[in-house]
């Protein structure tokens, strides 16, 4: 296999809807290389994949069974691990892109030897929409949180014991990073969102400051991003509440999830148009036959 200077690693279940427009979104923004793991779907996603027109780019593997995410992570860095320049760990659910429209090779030449760099993330909601619209992801939703919005989620506390009725007890939700990193330099996957690292290195920030956990020091946006769709329509939140989380055994309720969805729609936001427009017409580029 010919190395690569960009290839994107995510688990999938039953995301054949999605599938396409992923593919190809991530292809525009210079993705070369997709592993892609197969949590057990049982929809369609081999005419979904092939839809994106970029098959070819595309290697799927199986990871069955529950909580498996991270197990497909410390799969991929051990069998892809000279693959690529630099491997994305990154959900169905999350478009990476550069905000000044550069292709993401470029960007990340400019970060040096640096190990790995921590993505932080816009965090999306329904925006109105009950059930699923026509047409694609990131055309319908437009309405995010605020930056530093705050979810009360255990994880999110920042030190045991704090008072989980106060806001300022939580980090904020746009702190929580999705990771890119060098391969080659990687120890292991320690969660979905941050790995260890060899000779003592840790991840950057887009501003290059040092971390060693999954949430950043800054919240910054400017040469890299994330638009994570977390809830897409009502109906698919629903669908995706159901399904669980693909890293941990237990879930919240979906009254719970709907209460921190309601916090997800306080600004409009379509930085993300500029690079998704290419897309033929806006359309969708796989409907499932079921």
């Amino acid at each position: 296999m010919a190395r690569h200077a960009l290839a994107i690693c995510a688990v999938f279940k039953n995301e054949a809807p999605y599938l396409a427009e992923w593919i190809a979104f991530h292809t525009q923004a210079g993705v070369e290389r997709f592993f892609l793991y197969d949590n057990d779907s049982t929809d369609a996603w081999r005419p979904a994949i092939a839809a994106s027109g970029q098959g070819a780019r595309v290697t799927v593997l199986t990871c069955p069974g529950p909580e498996g995410q991270v197990r497909a992570y410390r799969d991929c860095l051990r069998r892809f691990r000279d693959a690529a320049d630099w491997i994305a760990f990154t959900d169905l659910d999350e478009f990476l892109f550069a905000p000044d429209g550069r292709r993401l090779p470029d960007v990340l030449e400019e970060f040096g030897r640096h190990p790995g760099i921590g993505v932080n993330w816009m965090v999306f909601g329904t925006g109105g929409h009950q059930d699923r619209p026509d047409g694609l992801v990131t055309r319908n939703y437009i309405r995010r949180g605020a930056t530093g919005v705050v979810v009360p989620y255990k994880a999110y506390l920042r030190s045991p014991g704090l008072d989980p009725l106060r806001a300022d007890s939580y980090r904020p939700m746009n702190s929580h990073v999705k990771s890119i990193v060098r391969p080659t330099q990687v120890l292991r996957a320690i969660t979905p969102h941050h790995f260890a690292f060899a000779d003592g290195g840790t991840m950057v920030t887009e501003n290059e400051e040092p971390f060693a956990e999954p949430w950043s020091p800054s919240v910054s946006l400017s040469r890299l991003r994330i638009n994570h769709y977390w809830s897409k329509s009502s109906a698919e939140l629903a669908i995706k509440t159901a399904r669980g989380p693909a890293w941990i055994g237990s879930a919240p309720s979906l009254e719970y999830n709907q209460a921190v969805e309601r916090r997800l729609n306080a600004e409009t936001d379509t930085t993300i148009f500029p690079m998704a427009r290419y897309l033929p017409g806006w359309q969708p580029l796989f409907v499932d036959p079921a």
